[in-house]
């Protein structure tokens, strides 16, 4: 639209601080896992050219050498429970759980070790988007694992501010980066060291960024 860049305001999608008080307030102790487990939160897709479609992930799980020492969830499917049990069968160590509410979501956040977004090669959109999903992500201060493209706004967000892994959406890379994280996790090093401490940059909480959607308007 040819327009200056002091014309331009970004409003982000953000975290909802109170609902994340509330989770920390009433939150009892996590057990421990013996499992590293990697969470997905939202809807997914077996589409071929759905930018959700989380097929590539789950090929590169089933060959990987240590999939048994590791949980992978999918929180938040629509499946008929026909479609949760052939995916079951076929994708064991995988648990597909239906749709939860937010407050539900942000629990089965606390209790991973890794949440992860998945986001296919094949659509340009990530090169200008965030998911909602990336702040409440950031807001848990667990780390992240992004698929997605490495031309992707998701892979510069996680790599600036040191929040964990981005890895290309293709089944080599992504067991590259399993075996990596699964070590790192074994030997509680990198991302996965007890003194790791986040800071929380509240300027991406949506009481934030409201107000500065209300100052423009």
């Amino acid at each position: 639209f040819n327009l200056s860049e002091n014309k331009i305001s970004v409003i982000m999608n953000g975290y909802d601080e109170i609902l994340w008080q509330q989770i920390e307030e009433n939150s009892i102790n996590v057990p421990k896992s013996s499992k590293l487990i990697i969470s997905y939160i939202g809807s997914i897709s077996f589409k071929k050219n759905h930018f959700r479609n989380c097929t590539t992930f789950l090929e590169a799980f089933m060959s990987f050498s240590h999939k048994d020492n590791l949980l992978v969830r999918f929180v938040g499917v629509k499946l008929l429970e026909v479609e949760r049990d052939l995916l079951i069968n076929k994708y064991p160590g995988v648990e597909f759980i239906s749709e939860v509410t937010q407050a539900e979501s942000f629990k089965y956040m606390m209790e991973s070790q890794v949440l992860m977004n998945v986001h296919t090669t094949n659509d340009d959109s990530s090169k200008y988007l965030i998911g909602g999903k990336l702040f409440d992500y950031y807001r848990s201060k667990k780390i992240i694992l992004s698929v997605n493209s490495s031309n992707s706004f998701e892979f510069k967000f996680i790599t600036e501010n040191n929040l964990g892994y981005c890895v290309e959406n293709n089944q080599k890379d992504i067991n590259i980066v399993l075996n990596k994280m699964y070590k790192e996790w074994k030997n509680q090093s990198s991302f996965f060291a007890v003194e790791r401490k986040i800071t929380i940059d509240e300027s991406y909480s949506r009481n934030i960024q409201n107000k500065k959607s209300l100052s423009i308007l």
